[in-house]
Protein backbone atom coordinates (compact mmCIF):
# COMPACT_ATOMS: atom_id res chain seq x y z
CA UNK A 1 0.00 0.00 0.00
CA UNK A 2 1.24 3.13 -0.77
CA UNK A 3 0.95 6.43 1.38
CA UNK A 4 0.84 9.70 0.04
CA UNK A 5 1.11 11.40 3.04
CA UNK A 6 2.28 11.24 6.66
CA UNK A 7 5.59 11.98 8.68
CA UNK A 8 8.88 11.60 7.93
CA UNK A 9 12.36 12.17 9.58
CA UNK A 10 15.92 13.84 8.40
CA UNK A 11 19.08 13.52 10.64
CA UNK A 12 20.71 16.70 10.88
CA UNK A 13 24.75 17.53 11.42
CA UNK A 14 25.94 15.94 15.02
CA UNK A 15 26.92 18.80 17.66
CA UNK A 16 29.54 18.10 20.02
CA UNK A 17 28.46 18.63 23.42
CA UNK A 18 30.56 18.56 26.67
CA UNK A 19 29.30 15.35 28.12
CA UNK A 20 31.97 12.63 28.81
CA UNK A 21 30.93 9.25 27.73
CA UNK A 22 29.51 6.68 30.34
CA UNK A 23 30.53 3.93 28.84
CA UNK A 24 34.21 4.46 27.36
CA UNK A 25 34.76 7.69 29.83
CA UNK A 26 36.12 9.67 26.83
CA UNK A 27 36.05 13.78 27.78
CA UNK A 28 33.93 15.80 25.33
CA UNK A 29 32.61 12.34 23.65
CA UNK A 30 29.10 13.00 23.03
CA UNK A 31 27.50 14.04 19.97
CA UNK A 32 23.79 15.52 19.81
CA UNK A 33 22.31 14.02 16.81
CA UNK A 34 19.20 15.95 15.70
CA UNK A 35 16.19 14.60 13.89
CA UNK A 36 13.83 16.69 12.67
CA UNK A 37 10.00 15.27 11.83
CA UNK A 38 7.89 16.85 9.38
CA UNK A 39 4.53 16.03 7.92
CA UNK A 40 4.98 14.98 3.65
CA UNK A 41 2.45 14.72 1.06
CA UNK A 42 3.27 12.89 -1.89
CA UNK A 43 6.86 13.01 -0.64
CA UNK A 44 6.52 16.57 -0.70
CA UNK A 45 7.41 18.12 2.89
CA UNK A 46 4.77 20.79 4.11
CA UNK A 47 5.92 21.69 7.60
CA UNK A 48 8.44 20.44 10.41
CA UNK A 49 6.48 19.08 13.27
CA UNK A 50 9.33 18.31 15.78
CA UNK A 51 12.82 17.54 16.79
CA UNK A 52 13.92 14.65 18.80
CA UNK A 53 17.79 14.09 19.61
CA UNK A 54 19.94 11.04 19.95
CA UNK A 55 23.09 11.30 21.90
CA UNK A 56 25.90 9.37 20.70
CA UNK A 57 29.30 8.93 21.53
CA UNK A 58 31.59 9.36 18.56
CA UNK A 59 34.59 7.49 20.06
CA UNK A 60 32.90 4.23 20.81
CA UNK A 61 29.86 4.60 19.60
CA UNK A 62 27.37 4.02 22.29
CA UNK A 63 23.77 5.60 22.01
CA UNK A 64 22.29 7.09 25.17
CA UNK A 65 18.97 8.42 26.50
CA UNK A 66 18.34 12.26 26.28
CA UNK A 67 16.08 11.52 29.82
CA UNK A 68 19.31 10.74 31.54
CA UNK A 69 21.62 12.83 29.04
CA UNK A 70 19.43 16.21 28.15
CA UNK A 71 20.20 17.87 25.16
CA UNK A 72 21.86 21.38 26.68
CA UNK A 73 20.42 24.60 25.43
CA UNK A 74 22.93 25.77 23.62
CA UNK A 75 23.22 22.97 21.42
CA UNK A 76 19.45 23.36 20.74
CA UNK A 77 20.42 27.17 19.78
CA UNK A 78 22.10 25.71 17.15
CA UNK A 79 20.45 23.22 15.65
CA UNK A 80 18.57 25.45 12.76
CA UNK A 81 14.94 24.00 11.50
CA UNK A 82 16.01 23.44 7.53
CA UNK A 83 14.34 25.42 4.72
CA UNK A 84 13.19 22.96 2.90
CA UNK A 85 10.89 21.63 5.42
CA UNK A 86 8.69 24.47 4.69
CA UNK A 87 8.60 23.80 0.68
CA UNK A 88 5.10 22.62 1.07
CA UNK A 89 3.82 25.83 2.92
CA UNK A 90 5.49 28.23 0.56
CA UNK A 91 3.94 26.23 -2.44
CA UNK A 92 0.40 26.67 -0.98
CA UNK A 93 1.31 30.25 -0.08
CA UNK A 94 2.36 31.10 -3.68
CA UNK A 95 -1.10 29.20 -5.28
CA UNK A 96 -2.87 31.45 -2.76
CA UNK A 97 -1.81 34.53 -4.02
CA UNK A 98 -1.51 33.51 -7.79
CA UNK A 99 -5.69 32.56 -7.27
CA UNK A 100 -5.87 35.36 -5.58
CA UNK A 101 -4.32 37.98 -8.27
CA UNK A 102 -6.10 35.73 -11.20
CA UNK A 103 -9.42 36.28 -9.39
CA UNK A 104 -8.81 40.00 -8.43
CA UNK A 105 -8.14 40.36 -12.93
CA UNK A 106 -10.57 38.25 -14.17
CA UNK A 107 -13.47 40.15 -11.84
CA UNK A 108 -11.90 43.58 -12.93
CA UNK A 109 -12.15 42.32 -16.38
CA UNK A 110 -15.49 41.42 -16.11
CA UNK A 111 -16.45 45.07 -14.45
CA UNK A 112 -14.95 46.73 -17.21
CA UNK A 113 -16.43 45.35 -19.91
CA UNK A 114 -19.81 45.30 -18.05
CA UNK A 115 -19.11 49.04 -18.19
CA UNK A 116 -18.75 49.57 -21.63
CA UNK A 117 -21.78 47.62 -22.66
CA UNK A 118 -23.59 49.82 -19.86
CA UNK A 119 -21.95 53.02 -21.52
CA UNK A 120 -23.08 51.49 -25.00
CA UNK A 121 -26.28 49.39 -24.65
CA UNK A 122 -27.37 46.85 -26.93
CA UNK A 123 -30.94 45.83 -27.56
CA UNK A 124 -31.37 42.16 -26.24
CA UNK A 125 -28.24 42.23 -24.00
CA UNK A 126 -28.88 40.23 -21.53
CA UNK A 127 -27.69 40.93 -17.61
CA UNK A 128 -27.69 38.52 -15.15
CA UNK A 129 -28.86 40.11 -11.74
CA UNK A 130 -28.39 39.49 -7.73
CA UNK A 131 -31.58 41.31 -6.75
CA UNK A 132 -31.53 39.38 -3.08
CA UNK A 133 -29.98 36.78 -0.88
CA UNK A 134 -30.18 33.20 -2.87
CA UNK A 135 -32.49 35.21 -5.59
CA UNK A 136 -31.45 35.80 -9.44
CA UNK A 137 -33.06 36.75 -11.96
CA UNK A 138 -32.38 38.01 -15.65
CA UNK A 139 -33.04 41.63 -17.47
CA UNK A 140 -32.76 42.02 -21.12
CA UNK A 141 -32.26 45.65 -22.70
CA UNK A 142 -35.37 47.26 -24.09
CA UNK A 143 -34.26 50.48 -24.64
CA UNK A 144 -31.75 52.98 -24.00
CA UNK A 145 -31.40 56.76 -24.07
CA UNK A 146 -28.28 58.98 -23.50
CA UNK A 147 -28.68 58.43 -19.93
CA UNK A 148 -30.86 55.37 -19.34
CA UNK A 149 -31.26 52.11 -20.09
CA UNK A 150 -35.09 50.21 -20.01
CA UNK A 151 -35.34 46.57 -19.97
CA UNK A 152 -38.05 43.71 -19.83
CA UNK A 153 -37.25 41.94 -16.58
CA UNK A 154 -37.47 38.21 -16.34
CA UNK A 155 -40.56 36.42 -14.78
CA UNK A 156 -39.28 34.15 -12.59
CA UNK A 157 -36.08 33.71 -10.68
CA UNK A 158 -33.55 31.23 -8.93
CA UNK A 159 -32.09 30.09 -5.97
CA UNK A 160 -28.53 30.17 -7.05
CA UNK A 161 -26.02 31.71 -9.57
CA UNK A 162 -24.82 28.90 -11.30
CA UNK A 163 -28.19 27.86 -12.94
CA UNK A 164 -28.99 31.02 -14.95
CA UNK A 165 -29.45 28.50 -18.04
CA UNK A 166 -33.22 27.47 -16.53
CA UNK A 167 -34.35 30.90 -17.06
CA UNK A 168 -35.90 30.25 -20.47
CA UNK A 169 -35.53 33.22 -22.95
CA UNK A 170 -39.43 33.26 -23.75
CA UNK A 171 -40.05 34.05 -20.24
CA UNK A 172 -39.07 37.83 -19.73
CA UNK A 173 -41.94 39.91 -19.51
CA UNK A 174 -41.91 41.90 -22.77
CA UNK A 175 -43.35 44.12 -24.75
CA UNK A 176 -46.88 42.23 -24.69
CA UNK A 177 -46.92 42.81 -21.04
CA UNK A 178 -46.69 46.42 -21.70
CA UNK A 179 -43.94 46.50 -18.63
CA UNK A 180 -40.34 47.41 -18.70
CA UNK A 181 -38.00 49.04 -15.78
CA UNK A 182 -35.43 51.68 -16.36
CA UNK A 183 -32.54 52.83 -14.80
CA UNK A 184 -29.79 55.14 -15.06
CA UNK A 185 -26.29 54.62 -16.32
CA UNK A 186 -24.44 55.68 -13.35
CA UNK A 187 -27.08 53.46 -11.21
CA UNK A 188 -26.04 50.67 -13.06
CA UNK A 189 -22.30 51.18 -13.14
CA UNK A 190 -22.71 50.93 -9.29
CA UNK A 191 -24.84 47.83 -9.29
CA UNK A 192 -21.84 46.17 -11.16
CA UNK A 193 -19.28 47.83 -8.64
CA UNK A 194 -21.58 45.83 -5.62
CA UNK A 195 -21.55 42.72 -7.33
CA UNK A 196 -25.02 42.92 -7.86
CA UNK A 197 -24.77 42.54 -11.82
CA UNK A 198 -22.83 39.82 -12.04
CA UNK A 199 -22.71 39.32 -15.65
CA UNK A 200 -23.85 40.87 -18.84
CA UNK A 201 -24.20 39.03 -22.06
CA UNK A 202 -25.43 38.96 -25.42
Amino acid sequence: MIFIFGTRSSVRPAVQTDYACPACGREHAIFAVPQQRYFHVFWIPIFPIYRSYSMVCGDCGGLFDTAHMPVPKEVKQQVKTPKWTFIGLIIIALFVVFVAITGSSASSDRKSGAMAKIENPTVGDIYQVKEAYKEYTLYKVASATKDSIYFYPHGYTINKKSAFDELKADEFLDEDDEYVEGFSKAELKADVESGKILKITR
